[in-house]
């Protein structure tokens, strides 16, 4: 006949009962290293992204400027306080300004495409 002590098997089962929460955190840990080296990554891009987005809006904050003093040394010159080839010249800057941006720009998609 067998006799089971109530007590030890009480402590039996506390302890398998340990060992597989034991075996469920490591599980749970490994697959929080994958979260948070892909959350890792997702940052990076956005950052990346983000560093893109200023560098264009400054790009076109410049040739904003360009045109602005371009159109304000056009309607000097119809009034009579500037020379037009200065205006002109002004309005050409801000054009070739316009210009390169777009090359640019497209040139980074390229590169973008590329990788």
């Amino acid at each position: 006949m067998i006799t089971v002590n109530v007590k030890s098997l009480l402590v039996y089962l506390v302890l398998i009962a340990l060992f597989v929460l034991l075996v469920y955190l490591i599980v749970l840990v490994r697959n929080l290293l994958k979260t948070v080296h892909n959350l890792n990554d997702i940052t990076d891009d956005a950052s990346q992204i983000t560093s893109v987005a200023a560098d264009h809006a400054t790009d076109i904050n410049t040739i904003i400027v360009d045109v602005k003093k371009a159109s304000s040394d056009i309607a000097k010159a119809v009034t009579g306080h500037q020379g037009l080839l200065t205006a002109l010249a002004n309005f050409s800057k801000a054009a070739f300004n316009a210009v390169q941006y777009a090359k640019d720009r497209s040139d980074s998609k390229e590169q973008n495409k590329a990788k």
